[in-house]
């Protein structure tokens, strides 16, 4: 019963991922040394859990799973890497941002899907499995497909290191995920023991790791103005908007469509405050974006999904039919089997009596 609880109270601390967010960079402005004591190192430390514990939710099968998917988690990945780096560099260039902020804006456009986004599929009545997948292809494509988009479209505000860059996204991403994979795999118990857990941490750590990086950088934010908030408000606005759209005009179900929205939409945004602390020339300017993505995509994520899941009943009723008509389209089709082979062993018997008639 204290386990069963315990699963209870952790899934329902873990499902306030927005609210969490948002007091850690509320206190981040308020109160900063309360939060700024988890310095770059650690936030680079803590990015990598946060990416092992992903790790170890998943088993090799999900990524042969996802050669069973090809054209829907392909979808997943080219939204992903196209949808959100473009949006990212044109909002930046409307908005008239200054070089190094509007470098951090198209950093975290080009970053793969965010953690929380297989949580808010769920809430969404999207397919949750199917989110899982684009989110395991995205974080495996980024060492490649991230640090190639950000120096052929960051690139052009400030100078980056892209060689530094690709081997930080394996560091911090694929290796983790790599080793989360193989404890799931060698050791299968202390996986499922940990994953009872680490949902609550992976959201806590990425809370802390907001208010880190708002309490640090907070004067430059206000600094640059309401511009930055606008930028990314649009930007993952846009990533919803198209995420959707694109599936719906390719003519993927509606499922799949809010699927595809939401790991468009949902960034990585501790990550994209890891790679501008790490490789950009104004670490502290280019990482505002990063910190203000995560309160704005966690709420706007959160409400999508709230108006999502009230018109949930109507894909699962959707579903339902579509099994119910499968059912019975097996059952007719067993039916038609079984009438044509008594057909035939009737008609294979009559004329075995025919034979034996003619004989007499």
């Amino acid at each position: 019963a204290e386990a069963w609880d315990w699963k209870r109270v952790s899934g329902v601390l873990t499902g306030m991922f927005p609210l969490w967010v948002i007091l850690a960079v509320s206190v981040g402005i308020v109160k900063p040394e309360l939060v700024t004591w988890l310095n770059s190192d650690m936030i680079t430390v803590s990015v990598a859990l946060v990416m092992v514990f992903t790790g170890m939710t998943l088993e090799l099968k999900d990524f042969r799973n996802i050669l069973n998917k090809p054209a829907q988690v392909g979808l997943g990945c080219m939204c992903q890497y196209t949808i959100m780096p473009v949006c990212a560099t044109v909002v930046a260039r409307l908005l008239r941002l200054r070089s190094d902020v509007a470098a951090g804006v198209v950093l975290l456009g080009c970053c793969p899907g965010g953690t929380s986004s297989n949580l808010i599929t769920m809430i969404a009545g999207g397919d949750v499995a199917l989110s899982v997948l684009m989110t395991s292809a995205s974080t495996v494509c980024a060492p490649f497909v991230t640090s190639a988009m950000v120096g052929m479209l960051a690139g052009s505000f400030v100078d980056i290191d892209m060689i530094g860059m690709f081997k930080s996204v394996v560091t911090v991403v694929l290796g983790p995920v790599f080793c989360g994979v193989v404890i799931n795999k060698f050791f299968p118990e202390i996986s499922t023991l940990a994953q009872e857990v680490t949902p609550l941490l992976s959201v806590s750590l990425v809370s802390l790791i907001c208010g880190s990086v708002m309490g640090s950088s907070y004067q430059h934010i206000r600094g640059a103005g309401a511009s930055v908030a606008v930028a990314v408000l649009l930007l993952h606005s846009l990533g919803f908007l198209f995420g959707w759209g694109v599936p719906k005009a390719m003519g993927f179900d509606e499922r799949v469509a809010r699927t595809t929205a939401v790991e468009t939409g949902i960034q990585s945004s501790a990550l994209a405050v890891v790679l501008a602390s790490r490789h950009f020339p104004n670490p502290a300017l280019s990482s505002i974006a990063g910190a203000i993505s995560a309160p704005v995509q966690s709420i706007l994520g959160s409400v999508v999904a709230s108006y999502w899941q009230r018109s949930s009943h109507k894909l699962w009723a959707k579903d339902a039919e579509k099994k119910k008509q499968r059912l019975t389209h097996r059952l007719f089709k067993k039916r038609q089997r079984i009438q044509l082979k008594r057909s035939k062993s009737q008609e294979l018997e009559r004329k075995k009596l025919e034979g034996k008639a003619q004989g007499k």
